[in-house]
C-alpha cells in the first residue's frame, strides 16, 4: 500500500511540475493537489469518529467550491455563457 502510495505521489508531483514548467493551465493542477488534504481530512475524521467542529466544516466545504470553480471553470464558463 506505501509503494503504490508514493508512486501516485511521484506521479503527481511530476505532473504538476510538467504542468508549471511548460505554462499549461496549472489551476486545475494546484486546485487537486489542495483537494487531496481535504480529502485526508474527511478520511481521519471518519476513521477518529471526530465530528469536526462547525468551522471546520464551513471551510472544508468552501475549499471544495474553491477547487470546483478552479478545476471547473472553463465549462463553468461555457455553461453560463461568458463572453471575453
Amino acid at each position: 500500500m506505501g509503494l503504490a502510495g508514493s508512486v501516485f505521489d511521484l506521479a503527481g508531483c511530476a505532473f504538476a511540475n510538467y504542468s508549471i514548467a511548460t505554462a499549461h493551465p496549472v489551476g486545475p493542477i494546484m486546485a487537486m493537489m489542495d483537494g487531496q488534504m481535504l480529502l485526508i481530512t474527511i478520511i481521519m475524521a471518519i476513521a477518529s469518529g471526530h465530528v469536526p467542529h462547525w468551522m471546520q466544516i464551513f471551510g472544508l466545504l468552501f475549499g471544495m467550491a474553491g477547487i470546483a470553480v478552479l478545476s471547473l471553470f472553463k465549462y463553468l464558463g461555457c455553461a453560463f455563457k461568458v463572453n471575453k
